[in-house]
C-alpha cells in the first residue's frame, strides 16, 4: 500500500552522467566552502557547535542545489 503523490510523479527522473558529475562537483565544493567558513567562525568564537551548524547548513544548501532536477541552463 504505497501512498501516491501526484507531484512526485511529475518530476523528471532521468539524469545523464555529465549532469551527475556536475552535481557531485557542486555538492562537494559547497560542502568544503561551508566547512572552511564554519571552522573559521567556530574558531573565532571558540564554539565548536557553530562549526557543526555551519556545516549542516552547507549540507542542506548543497542538497537544495543538487538534488532537485532543475531545468538545464543554455
Amino acid at each position: 500500500t504505497m501512498i501516491e503523490i501526484p507531484f512526485l510523479k511529475s518530476l523528471p527522473t532521468h539524469m545523464d552522467f555529465e549532469g551527475q558529475k556536475r552535481a557531485e562537483k557542486i555538492f562537494q565544493t559547497v560542502i568544503v566552502i561551508f566547512a572552511v567558513l564554519g571552522l573559521a567562525w567556530g574558531y573565532a568564537v571558540q564554539q565548536f557547535s557553530y562549526t557543526v551548524l555551519t556545516l549542516g547548513a552547507g549540507f542542506v544548501f548543497s542538497c537544495l542545489l543538487t538534488l532537485p532536477p532543475w531545468p538545464s541552463l543554455p
